[in-house]
């Protein structure tokens, strides 16, 4: 483009239009441009220019928030994301839905930003298992998204290899059908409670008496007014003992709204204030510790242990052992999970992505303490390791310790400095910089009137 100070006032335009229609921030205007720059080739335009004309031109149609769709919205996701999450969907949130719900035989589910549907397909298959013999239930799973193109694809119901990353074998034999090309269909039993359709969670109206709604990974792209509106909407359209579920970075998004955070072994979840609640009440937790420092100052040495015998090298015997350990999560035996990954880490002790899994395995079980430890020990090993400052900052932020929350939250931006905005951030589930970085200006911005 010749004139760099029109394009500037162009992409100034966009941002603003994406913002007030979808809600979605981009709190640098090179982060907007590459994403634009990145996806513009399959949609007609010879360059960026054009698109940036075009698009403003559109006086908000519909195929301005159809680009807007292609362009701007994230897809990533995969089955049973965030084992600790559906571990405590199995054992607490559905079966009491179930049975407040027995009397009038009906349940309603919502994932909220569901891009190609394979949560709404995971909560499918969990209510399937937890109602076997449905009978006369009316049972619903709706699955929501902004763009068109994956809803197709959700609707499609079959998913390759990527899809099921972090999955047991079992999982593909109990709930899918081998299909072409090494593709894997959801079976008819589950793809009969889902359907999903398209919905602007800014602009349009929400499904009304919902039980459950997860909206996860969603609301951290958003402005902090949009995403108050939103969580408003949300609040509304629940049943009065509904729950909501988020993503862990987007926690600190609801300490301003009148839901009241429950504290599950595997997640934090939200239910609907139907009365007057008082102003703010962090989450009572566990053994919550006080301030730490973000960066252990004395990592004990570890217990020696004797050379083995095995044939297999530390290394192959680590790897085999945490993926018994996924499996293990994966089925909900979270404490059978943690000791294998204890057994890893003594054949590869400088390996921080284990110290990492040891430390959401054992918050999803409520040992903070413990969480807490395994974290610092992540940082002792890679100080750059951005989701362990964020775990500490939401820790820190759940017990109420709101200035030891900003440091680590801080300490988590440092963290992305120099990087790359769109490379994924290691052990963030594909999350890339600039949506974590996003995520903790977002946080901290929160915290400002409260310290």
């Amino acid at each position: 483009m010749n004139d760099k100070h029109r394009a500037t006032t162009l992409l100034s335009e966009v941002s603003g239009i994406v913002e007030r229609r979808a809600g979605l921030r981009f709190d640098r205007l090179e982060d907007l441009l590459r994403r634009i720059g990145s996806g513009i080739g399959g949609l007609g335009f010879s360059d960026v220019e054009e698109f940036l004309c075009a698009f403003t031109s559109e006086q908000g149609g519909a195929r301005q928030l159809d680009l807007i769709a292609e362009l701007f919205v994230t897809g990533e996701t995969y089955f049973f994301r965030d084992f600790g999450l559906f571990a405590a969907l199995r054992e607490r949130i559905l079966p009491e839905l179930i049975r407040a719900r027995a009397a009038a035989r009906r349940l309603k589910i919502w994932s909220a930003g569901c891009a190609t549907g394979e949560e709404a397909y995971s909560l499918a298959a969990l209510v399937s298992d937890l109602l076997p013999l449905r009978g006369k239930w009316e049972i619903s799973v709706l699955g929501t998204d902004l763009n068109p193109a994956f809803l197709e694809r959700a609707r499609r119901a079959s998913y390759r290899e990527y899809s099921f990353r972090t999955n047991p074998d079992q999982v593909k034999l109990r709930y899918f059908a081998p299909g072409r090309s090494g593709a894997w269909t959801v079976l008819p039993s589950i793809r009969e409670l889902t359907s999903f359709s398209r919905l602007n969670l800014v602009e349009d109206p929400f499904p009304a008496d919902i039980d459950l709604v997860l909206c996860r990974n969603v609301l951290m792209y958003f402005s902090p007014a949009h995403a108050g509106r939103v969580l408003r909407k949300l609040h509304d359209c629940l049943a009065d003992d509904g729950w909501l579920v988020v993503a862990p970075q987007e926690l600190s998004l609801l300490s301003r709204t009148p839901f009241l955070p429950v504290w599950l072994p595997g997640a934090q979840g939200f239910r609907k204030s139907v009365g007057e609640r008082p102003a703010i009440e962090p989450a009572a937790i566990p053994s919550a510790p006080a301030a730490e420092p973000a960066v252990d100052q004395g990592i004990q040495p570890e217990p020696f242990v004797p050379e083995r015998t095995d044939e297999r090298t530390p290394r192959e015997l680590h790897d085999e052992l945490q993926e018994q350990a996924r499996a293990s999560a994966m089925e909900g035996n979270l404490r059978g999970a943690i000791e294998l990954v204890r057994r890893a880490i003594k054949e590869h002790r400088t390996d921080a992505a284990s110290h990492y899994f040891l430390a959401t395995l054992q918050l999803e079980l409520g040992d903070v303490a413990g969480a807490g430890v395994a974290l610092r020990r992540v940082l002792f090993l890679d100080r750059d390791w951005t989701p362990a400052h964020l775990l500490l900052g939401g820790i820190a932020l759940r017990a109420g310790d709101f200035r030891t929350a900003r440091r680590h939250f801080r300490n988590a931006v440092a963290s992305l400095a120099g990087r790359d905005a769109g490379a994924p951030v290691t052990g963030s589930e594909g999350l890339t910089v600039s949506a974590v970085e996003q995520a903790c200006r977002a946080a901290l911005e929160g915290l400002e009137d409260r310290i």
